[in-house]
Order: structure tokens, then C-alpha cells, then sequence
């Protein structure tokens, strides 16, 4: 009667643990998707729609002196 471990290739007896594998690296990309995905957005929706942002500051503003989309922008 053959084993478990010769009926089924995915099961190879006992595994160490991986911690880079199975910890670090997921968790890095999901930390690296989601922080591209955020400035990527914020760009686009204050370049999209400028107007929006009106009553607001932001550091860009402060710093350089303009307000981001330049002839986009609509003053009320």
C-alpha cells in the first residue's frame, strides 16, 4: 500500500518554515501596491478635477507657490 507522500506531489513530508516567502514578500507587495496606487490616485484626481481642492492647502502649494494644475484650475 503505497504512502501519502508518494500518492499525493504536493505533499513532501515536513516543510521548514519560510518566513521571507511566506511573510516579507507578500507583505512588501501589498505595501508597494497600495502606496503607488494612492499617489497615483491622489495625482490624477487633482489634476482631473482642480476645482475640488479650492478650499483646501496642500504642501505643494505652500512650498512652491502654485496651485498644482495650473491653467486647469478654475478660481471661484
Amino acid at each position: 500500500m503505497p504512502s501519502n507522500l508518494a500518492e499525493n506531489p504536493h505533499i513532501q513530508g515536513e516543510q521548514p518554515f519560510d518566513p521571507w516567502s511566506r511573510i516579507y514578500v507578500p507583505w512588501m507587495a501589498e505595501l508597494a501596491g497600495t502606496m503607488f496606487f494612492v499617489l497615483f490616485k491622489q495625482l490624477y484626481v487633482h489634476r482631473k478635477n482642480p476645482s475640488r481642492y479650492n478650499q483646501m492647502s496642500s504642501p505643494v502649494e505652500e512650498s512652491w507657490g502654485h496651485k498644482g494644475a495650473g491653467p486647469l484650475w478654475r478660481q471661484h
